[in-house]
């Protein structure tokens, strides 16, 4: 996660400079937008948005990344962008982040994954 951020404040820096050199508005007051999913384009700023509109449509629902998506008008493709975007959930809807999930996260043990590893075992042949 680091090395994300750390990418990201290089960029936002060379962003800057260009900024300075060809524009007479001050950095400080722009925002600039960090893409969450490459797949959808989808930044922060609009997953803020789809988290308001979720929520605007029906304040007692819990906002999942899918009601998210589909409020955008996107779906989910390879699922790279699930663990920044589930944070991000967390950070910017507190609510979404206090009702716990019924799936298991990783680490969870039976399910086909646990198959899929048995059978991959050296010990199972």
């Amino acid at each position: 996660m680091h090395g994300f951020f750390r990418r990201r404040e290089s960029v936002v820096l060379k962003t800057v400079i260009n900024f300075r050199a060809t524009s007479s508005v001050e950095p400080r007051h722009v925002r600039l937008a960090v893409i969450v999913c490459s797949c959808n384009v989808i930044s922060d700023t609009d997953l803020a948005e789809g988290i308001a509109t979720v929520r605007r449509e029906n304040p007692h629902r819990p906002v999942t990344v899918g009601l998210v998506y589909k409020a955008l008008g996107k779906k989910l493709n390879c699922g790279g962008c699930l663990p920044l975007t589930m944070q991000l959930l967390a950070e910017l809807d507190p609510q979404s982040a206090e009702r716990p999930s019924r799936r298991r996260r990783s680490g969870a043990t039976g399910g086909a994954a646990a198959g899929f590893r048995a059978a991959a075992s050296p010990e199972s042949h």
